[in-house]
């Protein structure tokens, strides 16, 4: 069990520990910062298992072997936290438990669960019998793998599909897939009868550590990514670690781009993570695991993109930051997927070459410090990501630039890094963007990311 000591003195000074530090230091009032870090703390404290009586203590034996978790529906959850946006359970074998566990709460009287034929045949197939065994009744929804889903006409068909199982209103699905799966599936939930609770169950790490989080669904159009999409957050997130143990390496390392962007924008801590495990979790090395990297880079990544949707959950703090801080990468990145046809590139990988961009862009206008941009690249160099040369046009890419959805008043908005987290500019020049993407599309030097 992950207690609040463990977290926190393992993975070096939190916030919470930093305010306590300044409190006592100023020599504030030591019980309300102690009331302050118990807050901060309490989505692991959530975690753990309590015993709420003298009976239960003097039987602590007992009350151990209950709660071993032992069956198909046990595990071991690690963080638990219920916010504005949802609940939150991260954990590892606790998709049964916590899925049956929400669909408890709605009141649900069978399990829907949306999926695709990769995610169903790797966790979705077995969470079915899992809860099948512990009662419910199932039903499916296939829709296609990857891009493919993030179609109007898919969600069309999908919603047919429900209309025919005669779902209500109350009836939440259960969206078990990656990031295309997600966003196509909460965009279903968004819009059929103008609204269904969902259930999130990310299959893939960068689902777990981004796009499954922040309530952003959508699906695209041959103009661009994600222009057709709805604010509809879950209802439940459940982040089950031991999903990732069988995915292929590709997509592990892939996804550690939206990790590296975490990062940049100011988790020292999970940057020195990156730094020493980060190639480890890359590989799919079962250490990765063992030791907690991979749980502390899941858990540090996508609270951190909780924290910062709670300050501006529909992205309305413009030029002053909050939300499209987390496009830092995004902007060439989705004119690269775009400019691919989305047919090559994974999503975190065209995210680590827009990062790069975004580096240089910061250092071209000064305002991202030349070392701290450095010490990105650097990072995106030993996790081999954005160093190929990429078989693209850069008109093409410029062109599929123009339809993203970070245009206000006509210009373009760029997330860039500062010294202290982000800044938002739309005052970069075009022949700065220009050499900037020609840059990493000539890919990175051998010596370089050696």
């Amino acid at each position: 069990m992950v207690g609040p000591d463990s977290n926190d003195s393992d993975t070096g000074p939190s916030t919470s520990d930093r305010l306590f530090d300044v409190t006592t230091r100023e020599g504030l009032d030591a019980i309300g910062a102690v009331r302050e870090l118990g807050r901060a703390r309490e989505r692991f404290y959530a975690a753990a298992h309590h015993l709420n009586s003298v009976a239960e203590v003097v039987s602590v034996v007992d009350a151990a072997d209950r709660l071993v978790g032992v069956g198909p529906l046990g595990g071991t959850v690690l963080l638990r936290a219920s916010t504005r946006l949802g609940d939150l359970v991260v954990g590892e074998g606790i998709a049964a438990a916590a899925v049956a566990a929400a669909l408890r709460r709605h009141e649900a009287r069978r399990a829907i669960i949306v999926s695709e034929p990769g995610a169903w045949a790797a966790v979705g197939e077995r969470l079915a019998d899992d809860l099948h065994h512990d009662g419910w009744t199932i039903g499916t929804v296939l829709l296609p793998q990857g891009e493919d889903a993030k179609r109007l006409s898919i969600v069309e068909t999908a919603a047919r599909e429900l209309a025919r199982m005669r779902v209500e209103r109350g009836e939440p699905i259960v969206a078990v897939g990656g990031g295309a799966l997600g966003d196509t599936a909460g965009f279903l939930a968004a819009t059929y009868l103008r609204g269904v609770p969902w259930i999130g169950v990310p299959t893939t790490l960068v689902a777990q550590v981004d796009s499954s989080l922040g309530g952003k669904t959508a699906v695209d159009l041959p103009e661009g990514k994600n222009l057709v999409g709805a604010f509809h957050q879950p209802a439940t997130v459940v982040i089950d670690i031991g999903t990732l143990r069988s995915l292929p390496p590709r997509q592990l390392r892939a996804a550690l781009g939206e990790c590296v962007k975490m990062a940049a924008l100011g988790d020292e801590r999970l940057f020195a993570t990156l730094e020493a495990e980060g190639p480890v979790l890359a590989a799919g090395d079962a250490s990765a695991w063992a030791s907690g990297a991979a749980a502390e880079v899941v858990e540090r990544s996508a609270w951190a993109k909780v924290e910062t949707v709670l300050a501006d959950e529909h992205e309305t703090g413009g030029m002053a930051g909050g939300r499209i801080a987390l496009n830092l990468g995004h902007t060439i990145g989705h004119g690269l997927e775009a400019a691919d046809g989305y047919a090559n590139l994974l999503h975190g990988e065209a995210v680590a070459y827009g990062l790069r961009a975004a580096c240089r862009i910061g250092v071209a206008l000064d305002v991202a410090p030349a070392d701290r941009a450095a010490r990105v690249e650097a990072l995106l160099d030993r996790l081999s990501l954005g160093i190929e040369p990429l078989p693209l046009g850069r008109d093409d890419v410029l062109t599929a630039m123009g339809t993203d959805k970070k245009h206000a008043a006509g210009r373009q908005r760029w997330v860039l890094i500062a010294p202290s987290g982000s800044v938002v500019r739309d005052d970069v020049p075009d022949g700065v963007v220009t050499t900037a993407l020609e840059g990493v599309l000539a890919g990175r030097p051998v010596e370089a990311s050696a």
